[in-house]
């Protein structure tokens, strides 16, 4: 058995061949798709392949794992041989890999399927479109603060409040950028919505989805998301593997137990040098946002009473108080899944 190990660039991959104990460089090969496929040939059955996680893994993978026994991806994080080494050429970084493989120490990456990545690029272009229509918006808001004029009373972006735009006594230019920023959000509206009915039809076809839309504050967007982070929840072994995949119980940073002064109202102790006797996990996942938000608009659909009870135990993204409900929904994920 061989192990071949790639040090991949953008368009060429150094190569470093271990066999029988003898480690020798074997040049580069270009990572055009004719040619790699051409290398690919050139391979044995048995011969293991090993790289670092990048942008064009997942192609490079796809195209020589027909032809070869294995092929390791590695995570470029923890491979410190490489990330804190003093000497870095590609020859050295090839031969490390192709050393930590063979000695067993090599950390490596779970790689999606197609439907997984498929998931996870159409869920990454809402994002984006979701994005760039918050900055937009955003840009259209500093520009009317900027002149002093009150917020619309109502929906600014609808049909009203495009006439409410037009009507306003700016300089031109200024009136020339809020117009063209709205006719740009309502472009980017359009596109959201046609990306919206494609993720609707996929969900209602899809019976994750439709066992994860069961839980409350999850919509098929939200399935969508977490079915595009998870991918294959099998990999984890229990809830807890799971909700610390999301970043949602790392370990403990500071105190985040709020305290109720004598005046009624709840401070966080770090802002008023309180002493540190609480610690709660704060997480650093990204799909967290996703989870937090899907159960505030439901909470925002629910009685006065309820919302008030509610708003009592859950504060709002970035005050420093960690919300233990969005664990929960992990542990549930995992369990309808």
């Amino acid at each position: 058995m061989r192990i071949i190990a790639l040090d991949v660039h953008r368009s060429f991959a150094q190569m470093a061949i271990l066999e029988n104990g003898v480690i020798r460089d074997a040049g580069k090969v270009d990572l055009e798709r004719s040619r790699l496929l051409h290398f690919a040939q050139s391979l044995k059955p048995d011969d293991e392949v090993v790289l670092e996680a990048t942008g064009n893994t997942s192609a490079i993978v796809r195209l020589l794992s027909p032809f070869v026994a294995r092929v390791i991806i590695a995570n470029p994080n923890q491979v410190r041989a490489i990330a804190w080494a003093k000497v870095k050429t590609d020859k050295i970084d090839a031969r490390v890999l192709a050393k930590l493989h063979a000695s067993g120490f090599l950390p490596e990456v779970w790689m999606p399927d197609e439907e997984t990545e498929a998931r996870r690029r159409v869920t990454a272009e809402r994002t984006q479109l979701v994005a760039q229509m918050t900055r937009l918006k955003n840009r259209i808001h500093s520009i009317l603060h900027a002149h002093l004029i009150p917020p619309y009373p109502g929906s600014l972006f609808s049909k009203r409040g495009r006439a409410w735009l037009e009507a306003l006594p700016l300089a031109e230019d200024q009136r020339r950028v809020i117009l063209r920023h709205a006719g740009e959000v309502d472009r980017l509206s359009e596109e959201l919505a046609e990306l919206g009915k494609g993720l609707a039809y996929k969900a209602l076809e899809d019976p994750q989805v439709r066992r994860l839309i069961t839980i409350t504050g999850v919509n098929a967007t939200v399935a969508m998301s977490v079915l595009a982070a998870i991918g294959d929840i099998k990999r984890f072994s229990s809830p807890q593997k799971l909700v610390s995949y999301f970043g949602l119980n790392p370990k403990v940073r500071r105190c985040c137990h709020v305290w109720m002064a004598p005046t009624g109202e709840l401070r966080d102790p770090d802002s008023v040098g309180e002493p540190d006797q609480h610690g709660c996990p704060r997480g650093n996942g990204g799909i967290d946002q996703e989870l937090n938000a899907s159960r505030s608009s439901s909470i925002l659909r629910t009685g006065a009473r309820l919302r008030a009870s509610f708003s009592t135990r859950q504060f709002p993204v970035g005050s420093g108080i960690w919300t233990p409900s969005l664990a929960s929904s992990s542990r549930t994920v995992w369990n309808r899944s």
